[in-house]
């Protein structure tokens, strides 16, 4: 089912994408706008480097891309909407897991729409421990492939981000919340097998 409604939206989006493109002929602020929608529809792919960004968190402080993996790689999930059942479960498994992510030396970070009020209701409703990031305009979403249709509806996408800023993980589920971390888990579990092998074979 949500692969068939990730179907649905990608091809509503290249519908939108087309009829830009069209008008831009008669038009060339057209072309522009036109070219300006092309983002909200191009997922980001394992291998790719991470877009920078500086949002501002819960408590109004920006906070941008790089200092956030300075200390280790970075688990980035988007999300609707604060205080709604499905992103609430979303977000307390990440909770639930925290400790475990951060034996693993990874940071985590959220982000949606709402405002830094509504973060700070929502981490305090639920005890989330990490931060939550504020990206009003969808400027970052667009950056990272999670806007649909035209830009109203935001994909529910997660994020592994090394400290090189290369995605390790991109893993999208709008209906099974849980899946979210446990693909993380996942990742960073073969990202250490990796390493072991590695080791074994170059030893220093």
């Amino acid at each position: 089912m949500d692969r068939v409604m990730v179907r649905v939206f990608d091809a509503a989006g290249m519908i939108y994408f087309k009829a830009a493109y069209l008008i831009s002929k008669k038009n060339q602020t057209s072309v522009d706008r036109a070219m300006s929608t092309i983002s909200i529809f191009m997922a980001l792919s394992v291998g790719d480097i991470a877009p920078d960004f500086s949002l501002a968190d819960q408590h109004g402080n920006k906070v941008n891309l790089e200092t956030m993996l300075e200390k280790g790689p970075l688990v980035l999930f988007f999300y609707p909407k604060d205080d709604t059942p499905g992103c609430t479960r979303q977000a307390c498994s990440f909770r639930d897991n925290y400790t475990l992510l951060l034996s693993h030396g990874v940071a985590v970070a959220g982000v949606s729409r709402d405002s830094a009020d509504d973060h700070t209701a929502f981490i305090g409703k639920n005890e989330l421990p990490y931060v939550l990031l504020s990206d009003p305009d969808g400027t970052v979403h667009n950056k990272y492939g999670c806007l649909l249709l035209f830009g109203m509806l935001s994909r529910r996408v997660t994020f592994l981000i090394d400290t090189r800023k290369r995605i390790l993980l991109r893993h999208e589920d709008n209906f099974r919340m849980n899946s979210h971390v446990d693909a993380v888990l996942r990742a960073l579990e073969n990202v250490r097998r990796k390493s072991t092998v590695d080791e074994n074979h170059h030893p220093r």
